[in-house]
């Protein structure tokens, strides 16, 4: 337990500063009034340009970036935020990462709502599932087994979202590549996000550490530090009985948890396929745990 804590540790330490560095660099000095030359070196702003727009000194920049000061103060972020022109994600990420979020940083797994338990259950002509911030499924009904494939029947690890897609394990999702480089920079900044909000969070930092080992492309696009909410996306579906189906995603959070449907134009040919498909999550999943009075299908 500890070495892992050591190991996750390793990437989060210098996180604030990394983040602080990147949005610093991103920035264009035209935007600003800067005047650039031709022998400028540096990427975006500088520090003492950033110090002046802040109000911030050189020194404490420094030391913020370098990760020698780790605690700056609520007054010190908000003037950051404005001079960086972060939005308001990346405002709440960089007040997260500086450990000012008034959350339990270790706290991701929450307990279900009633209430979204009900939501899931009483959707039965859609697919829809509860995943934790990780991308981890907690909770899903029949109709989502049946159009994706009962997470039950995989081990833990290859139920979540993100592995799935990085180690490139089976999908009935089919992108374009442009679809997918969308995709993958909306999950990744999503993840970020999560990770801001939870970094002392041992399995989410776990995972993250295997997906840098294991994937390239995850790592190349972690770097960026890019920070966004998955909130929807329109999928393609090729199932193996219904054929393609294509389907909006609506993402909804609730206290870091992510409330997932999908849904078809009325009257479209997806809409009656999913009409079909009740039927055949009848007949595959005739009794689903949360209609046999117990919580809905459980991933943990």
């Amino acid at each position: 337990m500890a070495q892992r804590k050591i190991r996750i540790m390793a990437v989060s330490t210098s996180e604030l500063g990394a983040t602080l560095r990147d949005w610093r660099e991103r920035l264009d000095p035209g935007d600003f009034g800067v005047a650039v030359s031709s022998g400028r070196k540096a990427h975006g702003l500088r520090r003492q340009e950033v110090a002046q727009l802040s109000g911030v000194s050189v020194d404490y920049l420094i030391q913020l970036e370098q990760g020698r000061a780790k605690t700056p103060s609520p007054q010190v972020l908000t003037a950051l935020s404005q001079a960086l022109r972060l939005s308001n994600v990346e405002r709440i990420h960089l007040f997260f990462l500086a450990g000012q979020s008034p959350q339990d940083s270790a706290r991701r797994h929450q307990a279900v709502p009633d209430s979204l338990r009900r939501m899931v259950r009483q959707l039965p002509g859609n697919p829809a599932a509860i995943y934790d911030p990780s991308w981890s499924p907690i909770i899903w009904n029949s109709m989502w087994a049946t159009i994706f494939g009962d997470p039950n029947e995989r081990p833990e690890r290859e139920r979540n979202k993100v592995w799935r897609y990085f180690t490139g394990l089976p999908t009935r999702v089919l992108r374009s590549p442009e679809e997918e480089r969308l995709f993958e920079k909306r999950i990744i900044s999503d993840l970020r996000s999560s990770f801001g909000q939870y970094p002392d969070d041992e399995q989410l930092g776990q995972l993250i550490i295997d997906l840098l080992a294991a994937s390239p492309r995850f790592c190349e696009l972690w770097k960026a530090r890019e920070v966004a909410p998955y909130d929807e996306e329109h999928k393609t579906i090729e199932h193996p009985e219904l054929g393609l189906l294509q389907l909006h995603c609506d993402i909804v959070r609730h206290e870091g948890l992510r409330v997932v449907v999908f849904t078809a134009p009325p009257g479209s040919t997806s809409a009656k396929a999913l009409i079909a498909a009740q039927r055949l999550a009848l007949d595959q999943h005739p009794l689903s745990a949360s209609e046999a009075g117990r919580p809905a299908h459980r991933a943990q």
